[in-house]
């Protein structure tokens, strides 16, 4: 299923888009993604790894401006909250 609504001409080769691993890289392809929609760049199947499918997700669900607000809100605390800091400890 193509991502836009535009009809494909017949023949026509499938593009994909893959979205690497990695935090920084990760919320890069927010940029990326904006920018592909910018210049009219279309393709036909989306994957990605780890926090490229993250991204990948929210754009194919239209909720990119959340994720992206959500990311920019993360700061050194809200990243330790994440963490599972048990370090082998068995409560």
């Amino acid at each position: 299923m193509p991502i836009s609504s535009q009809v494909k001409p017949l023949g026509r080769r499938k593009i994909g888009l893959a979205l690497s691993s990695g935090v920084a890289r990760g919320w890069a392809h927010i940029g990326a993604l904006r920018a592909l929609q910018r210049f009219g760049i279309d393709f036909d199947i989306l994957a990605g790894c780890s926090a490229g499918a993250l991204v990948g997700g929210c754009f194919l669900a239209r909720k990119l401006d959340e994720l992206e607000r959500w990311a920019i809100a993360l700061n050194k605390r809200k990243l330790l909250g994440y963490l599972d800091l048990n370090l082998g400890r068995e409560d």
